[in-house]
């Protein structure tokens, strides 16, 4: 797989998984930390974006950071839409 093909996956992986949690009681504000720990743990154990450590915390980190950025441009969306 590409690169680019993981990292959307992952992404979508850690939203997913995010969403979950929150819908199970967590509370929103710590969404963006878990999104984060989720795309390193993850990164560092299910796909190979980068076959160093540093490359592969590093892509991990910027996942995390993606999925939650994203949720959050969500959210806004659906809040000026209604």
């Amino acid at each position: 797989m590409t690169i680019a093909i993981e990292l959307t996956l992952l992404v979508t992986l850690i939203g997913a998984i995010v969403e979950a949690i929150k819908l199970a009681g967590v509370s929103t504000k710590y969404a963006p930390i878990i999104a984060i720990v989720l795309g390193v743990t993850l990164n560092l154990t299910l796909f190979t974006i980068s076959d160093q450590l540093s490359g592969a915390l590093f892509a991990g980190l910027v996942a995390g950071t993606m999925a939650s950025g994203l949720y959050d441009n969500i959210r806004k969306i659906g809040e000026i839409i209604e």
